[in-house]
């Protein structure tokens, strides 16, 4: 028998949504922007930003990614704890840098 009929049905199915969205998010987020600079040009969204956003949150990507991988299971059922935990982060890293994002 081959390691991946060692996962249930229920099990895989979840795990390859958990990949399938993390995955996706900043490449669905680009595809939205693009499609309202084509549609409204003058409402000042920047494209070279967007990338540049997509392009930084890859490697927060291929870690969660592999977290699911490695972690199965038990990391699907605790998403709701590393999404909590992502969610603090990025406050306190937008407090200890709100100057400098005010700026710009």
């Amino acid at each position: 028998s081959s390691p991946a009929s060692a996962i249930p049905a229920r099990s895989s199915a979840r795990l390859a949504a958990v990949l399938s969205s993390q995955a996706a998010a900043s490449i669905v987020a680009f595809g939205q922007l693009s499609k309202t600079q084509d549609a409204s040009p003058k409402l000042g969204y920047n494209l070279d930003l967007a990338f540049q956003i997509v392009s930084l949150s890859f490697p927060l990507t291929i870690v969660l990614n592999t977290a699911t991988a490695l972690g199965g299971d038990a990391y699907v059922n605790g998403l709701p704890l590393v999404g909590l935990g992502l969610c603090t982060l990025s406050q306190v890293v937008y407090r200890v840098n709100k100057g400098q994002i005010d700026e710009l």
